[in-house]
């Protein structure tokens, strides 16, 4: 029996969305992980384990089974219409995961208890006057209904195979001193993930997913290539963070208006062929390792050219994109005059912008994001004109180029 003792088991408001959506995405052959949960035990009641960190993922669990059996349920599905069902031990599952010889497998705290068994037993229940975790209790249930109707047969008995046979990891511990030190240590110690550690465990977990059986390790292996260097070149830069170079990519490559994390997230999803997945993530840890090898050497080229250093010094968070593009295509040829005087006019915008005193905004992101499609000539003839009359700005006030 699981008793959840430390906090409130409230589900957030993305975690069911994002359980479901980890489902879906899911495919036959790769093992589902479900995450590291710590345990206490006491000798009061030998027969329970103290929830100490994962409650929120067991409550869930929890209440995915009660409404995907309850759904099965009204169905009345018939195990020679549908063979799977004879895969899926129903009777089984109750037991295990919601009641067994009259006792709840898993409670809440105690303010939540009753609360709680009313929803698995699906009884009706009012919210007006709950409390706001038994209200988002309530939503994820209701979220689970909703979902689950719009489902087949067939899916539901997979997400249930797939949760039923999910890996996890504990730890058990014994007395409340080392669990609140485990606990302590592993939630409010230590240094947070930055948004290219998250992008990093995000591409290899969905390399995991996509990649043909017996190349999933190939491929993950280029990613951690890619990603060695990357921490190497992190260490070489001086003017910009890991999580900063990560977004002028993005904003380069990808989209100019979206975090990287969501931005790669959408593109990621654009791609229906799961090969081609792969073949896209390798290409975007490649990409985003020749940014950070670029800022590298454009730090190293402001040292001695001005062209570079003006626009990192009048506004970098704006030029940063369009530097580290404009250095990918010209690398091979960083003399030619074509590259001297493209880096001329991004300085030239800059002090018009400058100049004009807020009237226009900095189109250099955009302009970035758009060299690929448009060119280099275009991007020419944008900046001069930029150059003279500001981005968006009156043409009263213009430079000599």
């Amino acid at each position: 029996r699981l008793v959840s003792d430390w906090s409130s088991d409230v589900c957030s408001s993305d975690l069911v969305p994002q359980f479901l959506f980890d489902l879906e995405d899911q495919f036959p052959g790769k093992e589902y992980y479900l995450g590291h949960f710590l345990f206490e035990t006491t000798d009061k009641e030998p027969n329970a384990l103290y929830v100490i960190d994962g409650q929120q993922r067991l409550t869930t669990v929890v209440l995915f089974f009660s409404r995907l059996l309850l759904e099965l349920a009204q169905r009345n599905i018939s195990p020679e219409l549908t063979p799977p069902v004879q895969v899926l031990d129903i009777p089984r599952l109750n037991k295990t995961y919601l009641i067994r010889d009259g006792f709840h497998r898993f409670s809440t705290v105690e303010s939540d208890r009753g609360f709680f068994r009313d929803l698995l037993a699906n009884r009706p229940h009012s919210v007006d006057d709950a409390s706001l975790s038994q209200k988002r209790l309530f939503a994820a249930y209701q979220y689970f209904a909703q979902h689950f109707q719009k489902t087949k047969t067939h899916t539901l008995l997979d997400w249930a195979n797939l949760v039923e046979n999910a890996v996890i990891t504990r730890h058990q511990v014994s007395g409340k001193a080392q669990a609140t030190q485990i606990f302590s240590f592993q939630n409010d110690r230590g240094k947070g993930l930055t948004n290219l550690e998250k992008l990093k465990a995000y591409l290899a977990y969905h390399v995991y997913l996509h990649a043909s059986e017996g190349r999933e390790t190939a491929a993950i292996e280029h990613i951690e290539d890619c990603f060695a260097r990357i921490y190497q070149l992190t260490e070489q830069i001086n003017l910009l963070k890991e999580d900063q170079v990560l977004a002028h990519h993005c904003t380069a490559y990808l989209s100019p208006w979206a975090g990287s994390m969501d931005v790669v997230k959408v593109e990621l999803a654009k791609i229906q062929d799961r090969a081609s997945k792969v073949e896209w993530i390798q290409e975007f840890c490649s990409s985003l390792s020749n940014s950070f090898a670029h800022v590298r050497q454009l730090e190293v080229e402001a040292n001695t050219n001005e062209r570079i250093a003006d626009p990192i010094i009048l506004d970098g968070p704006n030029s940063w994109p369009l530097l580290i593009k404009l250095y990918d295509l010209f690398k091979a040829d960083l003399f030619s005059n074509h590259y001297d005087r493209l880096l001329r006019l991004v300085e030239l915008c800059l002090f018009k912008l400058e100049f004009l005193h807020g009237r226009c905004s900095n189109d250099l992101p955009s302009l970035a994001n758009k060299l690929q499609k448009d060119g280099v000539e275009a991007l020419k003839i944008k900046l001069e004109s930029s150059a003279k009359t500001g981005f968006r700005g009156s043409e009263e006030h213009t430079f000599e180029l």
